[in-house]
């Protein structure tokens, strides 16, 4: 064998090893981070009910914290996680429309977030 060769086997084990070492942490680091969001005005969210097509949106958040949802109309999702939203959706659509609607809710796009920089910084102000 070459020591190219010998040179991608070990770059090729190496990535391995370190994948099945590190590769589950990461998964579940990105799983609690999915979980724990909390949804804001401009996040992009995408809402399906299973097996009812005319209820699949995507949605941007206004800046009061509501969406426009069919046969709900408004409702306040901002400040819920994601699976909270997707609940609270769930029990209004069984309370007037579906018999045990199955409601799933994904963050498309993260709206953009603005913060201040105080103290001992380069540069003070909005970023």
């Amino acid at each position: 064998m070459s020591i190219k060769s010998l040179s991608f086997h070990f770059c090729l084990r190496l990535a391995v090893v370190l994948a099945i070492l590190v590769g589950p942490a990461t998964v579940v680091r990105a799983a609690d981070i999915e979980s724990s969001h909390l949804l804001a005005p401009n996040d992009m969210v995408e809402i399906k009910v299973f097996q009812e097509d005319d209820l699949e949106a995507k949605l941007r958040i206004s800046q009061r914290g509501t969406i426009t949802f069919p046969l709900v109309g408004v409702i306040s999702i901002g400040g819920k996680t994601p699976q909270d939203a997707a609940a609270l959706i769930r029990a209004a659509l069984a309370k007037d429309y579906l018999v045990n609607p199955q409601v799933t809710l994904t963050v498309l796009e993260y709206g953009k977030r603005r913060f201040t920089v105080l103290g001992q910084g380069a540069k003070s102000g909005q970023l």
